[in-house]
């Protein structure tokens, strides 16, 4: 009887060292896990921040400008600079004959 509480015992601390490491794993997934996830959303979140920005640009650069016979578009340019251009073309459009 007593070589089989033997075997026993070693069964079971097998068995809890084998729990032990997963657990351990389990707990460094969960970690990994929540480090990938809050990276995610953090990049999410700028992706979303950057798309808000281009958006609201082209709101605000719609105005189109006229220049000779084609349509220019200064959406990079801020709305004091493209009011500047617009004067700029406007008075090249003069020099050079237009009306």
């Amino acid at each position: 009887m007593r070589f089989f509480g033997c075997r026993c015992a070693e069964r079971v601390e097998k068995l809890e060292d084998d729990l032990r490491r997963l657990q351990s794993d389990m707990q460094k997934a969960t970690l990994d896990y929540l480090d990938v996830y809050a990276k995610a959303k953090k990049l999410f979140g700028r992706v979303a921040k950057a798309q808000a920005r281009e958006e609201a640009a082209e709101q605000e650069a719609g105005e189109v400008i006229q220049a000779g016979d084609q349509p220019t578009r200064f959406s990079s340019l801020s709305p004091r600079a493209r009011l500047i251009q617009a004067q700029i073309l406007e008075r090249r459009k003069q020099m050079n004959g237009g009306t």
